[in-house]
This record gives structure tokens, sequence and C-alpha cells, in this order.
């Protein structure tokens, strides 16, 4: 039997309508439920339910059968670079997540790009990724330098596709909380109707509790442990706060209690912007939510649900692999 592609036109839009309506597919030469949106995912979801299974092969539309297409998406982030491989059957949403990457931003452009002109040529193959048809970016580096072969799309739009796609929920506030930035984006009806952000100063991100971390002498696990009676830290400032924190060291403060004042300097930073986005659930992305502390003092100060997906950190790039959204 021949295989073919179908291209985007009157099949695959005929495709969407007899899916959508019957809520079937076919997979593999048999008919079966179309894949679901996730559920909402509490914290400490596991990655196992949080994508939907749908059985790699080949998908018949109209009587045509399509291979699955495999598509890439990159977030481009100011300290790691993450990817998500996943496959799409033609037509029809997100399928499986296949694979996961996260590389250091220096580490990832060192080894694995080559500036071509005004864009970068990235050495897929190098990291296991030779078959990818669809290519989309997003994040911090794209401002930078384009991927050549790709498509870039903006970071809200792809945070927004992402969160969606890991929470099943389509009206939300979603607070990212990256490396050195942080994004609070209203979603009403599945699409966004208010945002802010900061790019300017790193105190409620991750490189803050980075910085944190090392003074105190802890990974970044141990500190996220600590919750209970925080010592009360002045400092915002990502620079400034360390020495602020060895002077309360210097004072004889528990080590647990500092912990506990680092992690609620950054929910006191992000409580008074949220008063700007109501609502009662929250979504919470980026590095910074696998921060249990971080994510128990949001949701007590916010009195909001908080959910956090089983992969926050990818929540940008598994966007991108959502992008067209068909």
């Amino acid at each position: 039997m021949r295989l073919h592609r179908v291209a985007e036109g009157s099949l695959a839009r005929e495709f969407r309508r007899l899916s959508r309506s019957a809520g079937l597919t076919w997979v593999s030469g048999r008919m079966i439920p179309a894949p679901a949106p996730m559920g909402a995912q509490g914290i400490g979801a596991g990655a196992e339910s949080c994508f939907p299974r749908l059985r790699r092969g080949c998908i018949k539309v109209a009587g045509v059968i399509a291979l699955a297409e495999l598509i890439c998406g990159v977030d481009l982030g100011s300290r790691s670079v993450k990817i998500a491989l996943a496959e799409r059957g033609i037509g029809e949403g997100l399928g499986r997540i296949l694979r996961l990457e996260r590389v250091d931003t220096i580490a990832f452009y060192r080894n694995y790009g080559r500036k071509e002109g005004d864009k970068l040529s990235v050495d897929f193959a190098r990291l296991g990724l030779e078959s990818v048809q669809t290519l989309v970016s997003t994040g911090y580096g794209r401002n930078t330098l384009e991927l050549a072969g790709g498509e870039a799309i903006p970071e809200l739009k792809a945070h927004v596709l992402g969160a969606m796609y890991q929470s099943g929920l389509r009206d939300f506030t979603l607070v990212d909380l990256g490396g050195q930035d942080s994004k609070i984006i209203q979603v009403r009806k599945g699409k966004m109707v208010d945002f802010q952000t900061n790019d300017k100063c790193a105190a409620s991100s991750g490189r803050y509790l980075e910085n944190m971390a090392h003074v105190l002498g802890m990974s970044l696990e141990e500190l996220g442990r600590h919750a209970e009676d925080p010592v009360e830290l002045n400092s915002t400032c990502a620079v400034f706060g360390e020495s602020e924190l060895i002077g309360k060291i210097v004072e004889g403060r528990p080590l647990c209690k500092l912990a506990a004042g680092v992690n609620a300097t950054i929910v006191r930073r992000i409580l008074p912007l949220l008063r700007s986005f109501p609502g009662e659930k929250l979504v919470f992305t980026g590095g910074v939510a696998y921060n249990q502390a971080v994510r128990k003092l949001l949701a007590d100060g916010s009195g909001r649900e908080v959910t956090v997906p089983a992969e926050p950190q990818f929540n940008g790039a598994i966007g991108c692999c959502l992008y067209p959204e068909v």
C-alpha cells in the first residue's frame, strides 16, 4: 500500500469536521476515539498521566493514508533551551509527546548551532532529531537569531497554548516564572485577554533562587522544601539580596527559615501583580514551578487553586508543537 502525505486543504478540513463531530479518528487502519485533552493536573502529577497516547502509525483521511507528522518545539530560554518532540496526525491535535530535552543555553549555541547569515542553523541530527518535519521556536533567543528552517512565534502565544494543553483549562491566569523573567497572562475561553511581563529584573525568577541557594549552600531541591516561619528579607534584588542574606546568616538565623524567606520573597513580588488578574484558577509554569514551597506559598497567599502541569519547564516548547492550532 502506498503512503501519501495529505496537504493542508479540503481533505484536512473535512477530516477536522468529521472527527470533531463524531469524536473518532483512524489510527493504524482502525477507528478509535480521538485523543481527548488532558484533564487538570494537580501538583505532583506524573508525565505519563499528562500526555494523551496516540499509537504511532498511519492516519486515514477521507480514504487516503497519511503518516503522522513529527513536530519539534524549541523554547530558546535565557538559561536553558527546552526541546519537545511530538507527533501530530494530519488535521488533528497533538498526539503524543515523544521526547523532552533541556540543554544549557550557552552549550546549545556552542555545540549545536552555526550562524548562517541572519539565521541560526541547528544540528538537530546531533541532538537525535533528524526526522523532524516541522520546526517551531519561541523564547528569549528568537529575538536575537531566528532558527533556520522553522517558524518563530511569540512567547505569550506559545505559553498559552502549552498551558491549555497541559492543564485542560480554557479559563485561567497563567503565572510563568522562568530563568530571568516572569509572565502573567489572563486567558478567557481559550484566548489571551491581558498580560504583564517583567524581563528587566530577575528578582522573581529562577536566577534569584539559584543565587540564594548558592549563598545558603543548598541545592534548589532542598531550598524548595522550606516554607514555614520565613525570615523577612527586604531586598528583592537578585544581586543585593545576596548581601542581605549573608548578613542574616552572620546573625545566626536558621538556614531553613532563611530558605523559607527566599521563597516567600518570590511570592511577595508576584501577589500584587495578580490583583489585576481576577479568577479562581492559576496555572503555574516555568522552572520555578518545581519549587514546592513557592507553589504552597502562592496558593496560600492568593487564595486560589494552583495547577502545576507535569512538565512546567517545557510548557513553551510544548506550546510550539501545538502551532498552528488545529
